[in-house]
């Protein structure tokens, strides 16, 4: 799944950014609700070694085409968004 997402972000950067640089993708977590068939993930999205914020990354994938995303995926996405965290959450 990790390369699936990161062919869908390097489709988005091309078509959004025109570059192609080197994204990688890492899922920290995934989980499915009993009685649904909806998966979420929890990932992260590098550039070399920089980071993406959450904003970045789901907007860079909204840019796309549910029904392009779905194809990288292969199954469509019921949403792609941002998870709401305080900032305090991520210092470390």
């Amino acid at each position: 799944m990790e390369k699936r997402l990161e062919n869908a972000f390097t489709e988005a950067e091309s078509k959004v950014l025109n570059s192609n640089s080197k994204l990688s993708v890492q899922i920290l977590s995934s989980f499915k609700l009993l009685g649904s068939p909806a998966v979420s993930f929890i990932y992260v999205v590098r550039n070399g070694s920089a980071t993406f914020n959450g904003t970045i990354s789901s907007n860079l994938l909204n840019r796309l085409t549910t029904e392009l995303v779905g194809y990288f995926l292969f199954f469509p996405p019921l949403i792609i968004a941002e998870r709401k965290c305080s900032n305090a959450s991520w210092e470390q």
